[in-house]
């Protein structure tokens, strides 16, 4: 499940240092949710290697002053044209659809794409008639890479990197009971079933990408207070989090490290499926005693990464769309 890749770098590198040495010109990069946090770190650090960078946000004007902050901080080498933004809500199935076609006329190839927006312990709610955090951090981000895969074909060594988090370790997904229709509603386990979606997510993508050259990996970022994603939560739940999580906690800047290791090392190619923290690929937590050690500090449990659950979660994705998610 888990393949060793060595890494030189650990949970105290920032992305800047990850990306130093790297040239990405003409490399084409969306980053949904990038507007601020983690997801604007990857955007400022890989704009900074040459890319071309496409903040994919809900708030437009937010955005917009994202892509200003960015060319204010970007290296004098570094074109205008590097950073852009487009608007994306990723829990609207028509403005992923409308995304992509925009995208799509203004660009031959897609070569990085980094599902980064969520959405986290949320009062029930639902989207379309899904529970809303399943709705936004998987389904929605599993259509938005099904959209683009034509793209993402047309480049050289693709990569997809789909943030999860060390939230996984709360609730496998209950395939029978997608919202709370037989269980209470408790909206850090709805978080954290969705949460395990996005690494069934990023499975199911190399499962069906990985022949085209298309490399699908999971990426827990940390904990990071800054980001303000914990905003729909109390204090005292905010409180738990910490405590259960110390020793974890990142900023900003070594919290956007993993997705961009993710994104452009060359240690990747050929690989996929995995799970990564602290810019290495996690350990598996299959015994008793690694579950004591490990639980909501580290480590990914094996059914985030069981394929057959991958395939029914991506069987399930098609139901709710209506329609096939072919991309093979």
């Amino acid at each position: 499940m888990q393949e060793f890749v060595k890494s030189v770098f650990d949970k105290n590198t920032t992305a800047e240092q990850v990306a130093s040495g790297y040239d990405l010109t003409g490399k084409n990069v969306i980053i949904t949710g990038a507007n601020s946090g983690i997801g604007k770190e990857a955007a400022r650090v890989l704009g900074n290697t040459g890319a071309n960078v496409t903040l994919a946000v809900r708030n437009y004007e937010a955005g917009l002053q994202a892509v200003k902050e960015l060319k204010e901080r970007a290296l004098s080498t570094v074109s205008e044209a590097n950073f852009s933004v487009s608007i994306l809500d990723i829990s609207s199935k028509q403005s992923i659809k409308d995304f992509c076609s925009r995208y799509a006329e203004e660009n031959k190839q897609l070569d990085i794409l980094i599902s980064n927006a969520g959405i986290m312990g949320v009062e029930k709610s639902f989207i379309d008639g899904l529970e809303s955090q399943m709705a936004v951090n998987f389904f929605g981000h599993c259509f938005l890479s099904a959209s683009l895969a034509p793209l993402l074909k047309s480049a050289t060594n693709a990569r997809i990197v789909t943030l999860t988090s060390i939230a996984h370790h709360i609730a496998n997904i209950d395939f029978d009971d997608f919202n709370f229709e037989k269980t209470d509603y408790v909206p850090m386990v709805a978080y954290g079933r969705s949460k395990t979606a996005n690494v069934l997510l990023a499975v199911a993508l190399h499962n069906r990408l990985a022949s085209f050259g298309i490399t699908s990996l999971a990426v827990h970022p940390g904990v990071i207070h800054e980001t303000g994603l914990n905003r729909s939560m109390s204090e005292e739940a905010v409180a738990r989090i910490a405590a259960s999580a110390e020793g974890t906690n990142k900023t900003i800047e070594t919290g956007a490290a993993t997705s961009v290791w993710a994104a452009i090392s060359e240690l990747f190619i050929g690989k996929g499926g995995l799970y990564l923290e602290d810019c290495s690929v996690a350990e598996l937590i299959n015994t008793p005693e690694s579950e004591s050690v490990h639980r909501f500090k580290s480590g990914v449990f094996p059914y985030a990464l069981d394929s057959k659950a991958a395939d029914r979660l991506w069987t399930q994705a098609e139901k709710w769309l209506g329609q096939p998610l072919d991309i093979t």
